[in-house]
């Protein structure tokens, strides 16, 4: 299963920022300071927050503060996802550019359709793994973005990670999110 184009995830990520800005960036700030304070398992606690604000901006919904906690839900499937994710950095830290776009749609899976992380993982290495070249340098790309607004006095970050979100979430929705549960 491919990605989406980046060109197409991109332009529609700005469209959705500019229609909710402050909500998203707010829902990123906040999902970012769970992983930043939480060692080890905070990847697991605010990335589905990330996500779920970038899927709800993508489908025209309002984005509110309580979706950047929506991880604390259904805590140990979205921290066994993100240990997933960081099992890559095991690997000499290149690893993690296999691990991280393999698992990252894994989040949206256990909110969206509830599966369990066992489902999730193996939902991914199914659907994601055959194509892992074309959602790594999606991702890689994606994160390219994210990190341009580090160049805007460091707060800039938070408007281009959630334009990322809202490109990630159309790369689930685009794939995995229109796979039957």
């Amino acid at each position: 299963m491919n990605p989406p184009p980046l060109g197409e995830a991109l332009s529609i990520g700005w469209e959705r920022f500019k229609a909710q800005a402050m909500p998203l960036m707010l829902a990123v700030f906040l999902a970012s300071l769970v992983m930043g304070i939480i060692p080890l398992v905070g990847l697991g606690l605010g990335m589905p927050g990330i996500l779920y604000a970038g899927l709800k901006a993508l489908r025209g919904q309002t984005v509110e503060i309580g979706d950047a906690f929506v991880g604390f839900q259904r805590p140990m499937d979205h921290i066994m996802i993100g240990l997933w994710q960081i099992i890559g950095l095991l690997a000499c830290c290149i690893g993690v550019w296999v691990t991280v776009p393999l698992f990252d749609q894994g989040h949206l899976l256990i909110i969206e359709k509830g599966m369990t992380w066992q489902q999730a993982k193996d939902t991914c290495m199914e659907q994601i793994k055959p194509n892992w070249l074309g959602w790594t340098l999606y991702a890689f790309v994606l994160g390219l973005v994210a990190q341009l607004g580090l160049i805007a006095c460091i707060v800039g970050v938070f408007a281009t990670s959630a334009i990322q979100a809202v490109a990630m979430a159309y790369g689930y929705e685009q794939t995995l999110g229109k796979a039957s549960s």
